[in-house]
């Protein structure tokens, strides 16, 4: 985990410092669409979640709704698919994590180049789940649960959603996103997810 987390630090400066260096002027159209594919890292803050969720993958997609030549603005959503571990705390296994994180945000051209900082505000649904196992050796209820079986619980969680990162506009459509989000989920757990990816304009 540590080493994915350095990994991922360092693709995030490789990204920023390769989008700075870039000097050349893009063709200028105005596409309303993009849709996106990155893969997003859970940063471990010692709780519940972010200990036991590996990131895996996510999908955006935004419209730009308004525009000028400085600012753009755009709506839409993005879905994040977590990997849960086998032996979580207590003899629990976690399943997958799902997050649909609809929002809304501000991308700025403030150099001269496609290296655009932006952020975006949303509100995310956290749908996540774990299986107890049960044994002969534990103590239960015979009336609900039998010995050697099993027992899946669902939560359903919200979150309001900060989201800052850059993005890097290539000639033909094509960008290169990196950002960071954060999930207050309530006072004991938050999540802080790391994203990197690749995106199309159409």
């Amino acid at each position: 985990m540590k080493f994915m987390k350095i990994y991922s630090f360092l693709l995030f400066f490789v990204a920023v410092g390769f989008a700075q260096a870039q000097e050349e002027k893009l063709v200028n159209e105005n596409k309303p669409f993009s849709v996106g594919l990155h893969y997003v890292a859970n940063l471990n803050n010692e709780n519940l979640l972010s200990e036991n969720y590996n990131g895996i993958a996510g999908l955006d997609a935004k419209y730009v709704f308004a525009s000028t030549d400085v600012v753009k603005f755009d709506g839409g959503f993005s879905f994040d698919y977590l990997n849960g571990s086998k032996k979580g705390q207590y003899g629990l296994t976690y399943n997958a994590m799902t997050v649909i994180n609809p929002k809304i945000g501000i991308e700025v051209a403030v150099f001269k180049s496609g290296f655009k900082p932006f952020v975006s505000l949303g509100y995310a649904f956290v749908n996540y789940s774990y299986t107890i196992k049960f044994n002969s050796l534990q103590n239960y209820d015979p009336m609900f649960i039998s010995a050697n079986s099993e027992k899946k619980i669902k939560y359903n969680e919200s979150s309001f959603s900060l989201q800052p990162g850059f993005r890097y506009y290539f000639k033909k459509l094509i960008y290169l996103e990196t950002s960071y989000k954060y999930l207050p989920i309530d006072n004991t757990i938050n999540m802080h997810f790391f994203n990197i990816g690749l995106g199309v304009q159409f």
